[in-house]
């Protein structure tokens, strides 16, 4: 099925329509140039209700060219509400009767309307009011104030799973409330709930995934991905979610905000960004957000943020003609999309409280270039490398996973689980009785057994990993960090076992460091080792030196279509190969490139591996198929 484009439209401009017809002749002049079959209309917001006729009015408008459905931002609050959250004042307390009265007159509105309504991502638990701490300290029996659990939250482990277990059961109960009001209404009706992008928050918000589609007829997933985030992880997050629910994933939403606390938009090519990962994560609806800020032709004076949607005036047309291009080359390869990849497993799971070292850690290694999916643990099979962060040892069974032949990467966090004795410290071949070397090592330089790497051309050449294991004869070292003394610590190893292999990587320690700053040797080990389970990777190409080479900010996506897409994120033409390991991958012929953006300089055809040499042109997309 078609993946099919959607518009939100949220209720500062839904008051635009109604007040100016002209906003609605060029939205739908713009909408249908894009291709967009489907629009949202929004009659709540930030304490403010649109009224039925109103909403029903624009619904008449629009449903003449476009299918139509009903959203709402249930969770915001507004002035004359009831309780708010104290550190974010646009958030709504859900456990306020007032505030949820409002709600349900919200829901219950759109069920008049509309058979389908979407709810924006603000419906979770944000507060922790004096009356929702008196109220958990009396299920638990704790004595907490507020200051004292939000410091205990950020790292006890016992109160981050209790404060999700409340936060679970205040949200799936005001969900039911609200969600039962709008079917006695419209028995037709479906809800669907969107949860946001930031993923390792969703339990400690009561998001846990698997009630809310009990409750809900489905879900939308977040895929923004805003300056100072990862683009990769508008990909990840939709395999992930998927991996949760199901088919209950119905669609991907993302904005054109810059995520920096500022009133102006996003950068056209961030922006586009996230639209190439949210359609090559293959689902049934990607969502625009919002209205006729994607038609405001003049830059006018910047406004401060209001409410619950930063407010600016610029003019998106960059972001439009962006999306006008990449929209007609993501439909040429869309018959390659499947929802089914190949690529290093991270297992879904959710977890209580994230590891600070291993958060969002996925995102990373895309956007270095390591293929990643998402999948249930138990849904592994032999042959597939599994990614294990820290925090979730304790729900799997690495032992049993080798035994099964599924090998397993180990985040920094994963090991210094491990050293505590989460589970058997044999399995990464280190001494149980010393076990660590140095917690963190300041190294200069790299060696990978054949040359020494560092990056010292005008920036600073200290690259931190960590813990420095004392391991064992077995161990197959592949690279080692070098520190000013002249030291060597291994940083990235492996332990093979009959079926499968341990890789433990003390290079993780500071991914973001890895992925950026270090130089190109370390990541391009971690790429060599993971590709061997992969099946694909890429490498860099040696132009000057490669201590001055960087082959970040290209993604793989290798797809059980036989086809790999691939995206370039650097403003800059991008030259690497492609190594395909054919008995790995399955993909054994090459066929060709789909949209031209990646031009195959050579190939290199032996036995058992597939070179492609590639120029990818700047910040572009492309797709190769294979048989």
């Amino acid at each position: 099925m078609a993946t099919k484009f959607a518009l939100y439209i949220a209720l500062p401009s839904v008051k635009a329509i109604l007040s100016d017809s002209s906003k609605f002749e060029t939205l739908v002049s713009v909408l249908n140039r894009l291709g967009f079959q489907k629009v949202y209309i929004e009659n709540y917001r930030d304490g403010q209700l649109l009224g039925v006729d109103d909403v029903a009015r624009v619904r008449d408008m629009f449903e003449k060219e476009f299918s139509v459905a009903g959203g709402l931002a249930i969770g915001t609050w507004g002035f004359g509400m009831g309780r708010n959250a104290d550190w974010w004042s646009v958030c709504a307390c859900i456990d306020d009767e007032k505030n949820l009265q409002i709600f349900e007159k919200a829901i219950i509105n759109q069920a008049k309307v509309f058979d389908e309504i979407l709810i924006d991502d603000f419906w979770a638990n944000w507060c922790y009011s004096k009356e929702q701490i008196e109220e958990f300290n009396k299920i638990y029996g704790l004595s907490l104030d507020s200051k004292q659990l939000r410091y205990l939250l950020s790292f006890d482990h016992e109160i981050a799973r209790l404060w999700s277990e409340y936060s679970k059961s205040l949200l799936a109960s005001a969900s039911k409330r609200l969600y039962s009001k709008a079917k006695e209404i419209n028995s037709n009706v479906k809800v669907v709930l969107k949860v946001a992008e930031w993923r390792e928050q969703f339990l400690h918000r009561g998001l846990d995934l698997k009630l809310m589609t009990q409750i809900f007829d489905g879900l939308y997933v977040g895929t923004e991905s805003r300056e100072g985030t990862i683009r990769y992880g508008s990909l990840f997050i939709i395999d992930y979610v998927r991996a949760l629910v199901g088919d209950k994933l119905k669609g991907a939403w993302f904005d054109s905000y810059n995520g920096l606390g500022i009133p102006t938009v996003i950068t056209p090519e961030i922006f586009v960004e996230q639209l190439w990962y949210s359609f090559l994560g293959k689902v049934d609806e990607v969502t625009f957000f919002q209205g006729i800020e994607y038609v405001v032709q003049e830059v006018g004076e910047e406004s401060k943020s209001v409410g619950s949607i930063p407010q600016s005036i610029e003019s998106r047309a960059d972001h439009v003609k962006l999306v006008e291009r990449d929209l007609l080359l993501l439909k040429r390869i869309e018959n390659l999309i499947t929802d089914e990849k190949r690529g290093l497993v991270v297992p879904a799971i959710q977890i209580p409280i994230a590891n600070p070292s291993d958060n969002y850690v996925e995102d990373v290694l895309g956007y270095m270039g390591i293929p990643i999916t998402s999948k249930p643990i138990d849904k592994t099979a032999e042959g597939e490398v599994v990614l294990v962060k820290g925090f979730t040892t304790k729900y799997i069974d690495v032992d049993g996973l080798l035994r099964k032949g599924i090998s397993i990467v180990l985040t920094t966090g994963a090991v210094e689980d491990l050293v505590k004795g989460v589970q058997s410290l044999d399995l990464i071949g280190v001494d149980k009785y010393a076990p660590i070397v140095k917690d963190v090592v300041d190294a200069v330089a790299f060696i990978d057994g054949k040359i020494i790497s560092s990056r010292s051309h005008r920036r600073p050449h200290l690259y931190p990993l960590g813990p420095i294991l004392n391991i064992d004869k077995n161990a197959i070292v592949h690279l080692y960090a070098v520190d000013k003394f002249g030291n060597r610590y291994p940083a990235l190893y492996e332990i093979k076992y009959e079926k499968a292999s341990i890789i433990v990587a003390p290079i993780l320690k500071y991914p973001l460091a890895l992925s950026s700053t270090f130089p190109e040797i370390a990541r391009q080990t971690l790429r060599d080792v993971v590709a061997k389970f992969v099946g694909i990777k890429i490498e860099t190409r040696q132009a000057t030196s490669i201590d001055l080479n960087e082959t970040s900010g290209i993604g793989l996506v290798l797809y059980k279509s036989k086809s790999i897409a691939i995206t370039n994120e650097n403003l800059h033409n991008k030259y690497f190969d492609l190594v395909i390991y054919k008995s790995v991958s399955g993909l054994t012929k090459l066929n060709g490139v789909v949209l031209g953006n990646a031009r195959i300089e050579e190939v290199i055809n032996s036995s058992d591996e597939l070179r492609l040499r590639i120029r990818m042109s700047r910040h572009s997309i492309d797709a190769i198929t294979f048989s």
